[in-house]
């Protein structure tokens, strides 16, 4: 005789009335149970290049505030962002949205040309000349520590430009870096190895 029924668990229901007449009638009904949304993400840094991932559970819509003073935003679930030059620390706030609500979840990230990377030790310097350039340009590299050295070109998305192995270094060492039809702007000039690098900006006009 009620119109509402109450369950405790999601399933399939199914119900059949009768009326004083004998008139059966039948219906079934699933209850599906929606959990609450909870947020979270993780950083992965690439100078300033940064990707998110979401790793909020049972949402189904997301939205990224990053916070650095240019007023992007993004809805996709796993977003990369290059923040602005030079970078910084910016507080990115991540929502997770179901149909129950939504959660927030924030965390201090950090963006700029050394992001990621372990600095060369006090054997080894580099000095890039000309900078400001053409995109023709010397990387002196003074070492005492015999340890190979490799030279990447980076822009400010990540995409690698100009990769190259110098090899041992031990003493002073000047690579010509040789660029045609780069656009003028700003790149980062990785210079190490893979425990251990310098980066340096180079400005192209």
């Amino acid at each position: 005789t009620s119109s509402t029924i109450q369950v405790s668990s999601p399933g399939t229901f199914s119900v059949t009335v009768t009326d004083l007449n004998n008139c059966v009638s039948s219906a079934t009904t699933e209850v599906v149970e929606i959990m609450n949304v909870v947020a979270g993400y993780t950083v992965t840094p690439w100078y300033l290049t940064q990707v998110f991932t979401s790793t909020s559970q049972n949402a189904d819509s997301y939205f990224w505030d990053f916070n650095d003073g240019t007023g992007a935003t993004s809805t996709a679930q796993s977003p990369t962002h290059i923040f602005p030059w030079p970078g910084g620390t910016y507080n990115v706030i991540h929502v997770a949205i179901n149909e129950c609500g939504t959660d927030t979840f924030k965390m201090e990230i950090r963006a700029d040309e050394k992001t990621g990377i372990n600095t060369l030790d006090e054997n080894t310097s580099v000095n890039v000349f000309p900078n400001p350039n053409n995109g023709s340009f010397n990387v002196q590299i003074n070492s005492t520590s015999s340890d190979a050295i490799q030279i990447q070109l980076i822009d400010l998305q990540g995409r690698v430009i100009l990769d190259r192995n110098i090899g041992s270094v031990n003493g002073v060492h000047t690579e010509n870096i040789e660029v045609e039809n780069l656009s003028k702007g700003i790149y980062i000039l990785k210079t190490g190895n893979d425990m251990q690098s310098e980066t340096t900006r180079v400005v192209i006009r």
